[in-house]
């Protein structure tokens, strides 16, 4: 069952929101499955609702394979352009991604990023990762 179906650039901006209720919080879970239906030009900064910031006091958590999102974002063929992942604290531009941590159950598959940028420094798709990425590939600008 699809938690939710991504058509827009507010739809994605929703992503982070609705696996965060889905998961469990005490863990820094997040979980769902999610699919594009279309190609999303995003062309703006994408602030990681999973990010390093997320584990500043959890570090035990970071390298837990249990935690991070733990969900299946499926893209569906489809692509999204122009996400430029970025810190969502100005100081840290450490382990930025898309998804900052994909914990051990967590995919990310069938999707494409183009005219990608990174605001920072870490993995375009994913910082740390223990889960699956198929199919997926980056071009950047």
């Amino acid at each position: 069952m699809c938690s939710k179906v991504i058509s827009t650039k507010n739809d994605l901006d929703l992503f982070g929101k609705i696996s965060s209720s889905l998961g469990d919080s005490k863990k820094l879970q997040y979980d769902g499955y999610f699919m594009l239906a279309n190609d999303i030009n995003y062309d703006d900064e994408w602030k990681s609702f999973i990010c390093r910031n997320t584990f500043q006091n959890n570090w035990n958590l970071q390298f837990d394979d249990e935690s991070g999102f733990i969900g299946t974002f499926d893209g569906n063929g489809h692509v999204i352009s122009g996400l430029c992942p970025s810190s969502s604290k100005s100081n840290d531009v450490n382990g930025v991604s898309f998804i900052y941590k994909l914990g051990k159950k967590g995919i990310i598959k069938h999707v494409g990023f183009t005219n990608a940028s990174l605001a920072g420094a870490g993995g375009y798709v994913v910082s740390i990762g223990e889960g699956t990425i198929e199919n997926v590939y980056v071009k950047y600008k």
